[in-house]
């Protein structure tokens, strides 16, 4: 974006960009594609909403880690700019993706 500080990762002496808005389409990527493991995983279960926000909440953790861990900068507390919405966040992505019957 023009006047914002780009931070960069290496990959083979080549420079990436790996800006905000990047590392957040890449964690709400990975939540939805937890969703969709947790439900999957979960399917034959009953009543097992609080086991699956559990599960999905334990995978952005460490989404957010493996992020921090490949990126400087800003985008290195990730987990903690959104720790406090990540719950409800995951709530109304599996509403969405899959709506109570």
């Amino acid at each position: 974006m023009p006047g914002e500080k780009q931070k960069y990762l290496t990959k083979g002496g080549e420079k990436l960009k790996m800006n905000k808005f990047k590392t957040g389409l890449n964690l709400i990527s990975g939540i939805i594609s937890l969703v969709h493991f947790a439900e999957s995983y979960f399917k034959d279960t009953p009543k097992s909403g609080k086991e699956k926000a559990a599960m999905v909440l334990q995978g952005t953790k460490l989404l957010a880690a493996g992020m921090e861990q490949a990126t400087t900068g800003g985008a290195r507390s990730t987990w903690s700019k959104i720790e406090a919405a990540a719950p409800a966040f995951i709530d109304k992505t599996a509403g969405i993706l899959y709506p109570p019957k």
